[in-house]
């Protein structure tokens, strides 16, 4: 398993996938930049306003929609690469060989989990004042991150079995679908809307 892991480490070095996650939270916080400079000057410089700007927007558009583009890049490589048949005439069950891209991605989405809450630090330092929430920007990254585990091997089986364009489709319907469910009782039947119902405290309202 520990081989597994690394030969799908290896397999990330200098792609467009790692860029990705690691550039992701940079565009969002460009984007917060930008929503602030057309807020009241007293919401402006509040880290309400940097918590509201990045931790909200980040579940519902980078989850889904990096989720299912990072699964679809992910397969095409491997396709490329010989459509697993370079791994399976190893003794190795395609079990294992599925759990080691997943436990992969897990770790890449919690480098990127981290960079989210480094870059949410260092524009909060420039743009906030007052006293900085620490715990609320720790547990609310980790809630980020635990409640988009779900859909990595959703996402992987989707773009292996149908290809790249019904993953981002699935990622499409899961952003739209997951902000509907999120409010109904329904939630629990939709991994894209488990971050904004079962954990409302964490959310942060815009005036």
């Amino acid at each position: 398993m520990n081989s597994l892991i690394k030969v799908e480490h290896l397999k990330y070095k200098r792609t467009i996938a790692k860029k990705l996650l690691l550039t992701a939270p940079l565009f969002f916080i460009l984007v917060a930049l930008l929503q602030s400079c057309f807020m009241p000057p007293e919401y402006a410089h509040s880290w309400s306003m940097v918590l509201a700007l990045i931790y909200n927007w980040w579940p519902v558009l980078f989850i889904p929609l990096g989720s299912a583009l990072l699964a679809g890049l992910v397969t095409n490589q491997e396709k490329r690469a010989g459509d697993y048949r370079a791994v399976l005439i190893h003794p190795i069950s395609p079990t294992y060989v599925w759990l080691g891209k997943i436990v992969v991605l897990v770790y890449h989405m919690l480098l990127t989990t981290l960079v989210l809450m480094g870059t949410t630090l260092a524009f909060g330092f420039i743009t906030a004042t007052g006293p900085v929430p620490w715990r609320e920007i720790l547990i609310g990254g980790l809630i980020l991150w635990i409640t988009a585990l779900p859909q990595i091997p959703i996402q992987l089986w989707i773009a292996h079995t149908f290809g790249m364009f019904a993953s981002i489709a699935l990622g499409v319907a899961g952003l739209l679908g997951g902000v509907l469910a999120a409010q109904t009782p329904y939630w629990i039947y939709s991994p894209w809307s488990w971050r904004g119902a079962s954990h409302p405290d964490q959310h942060y309202h815009l005036p």
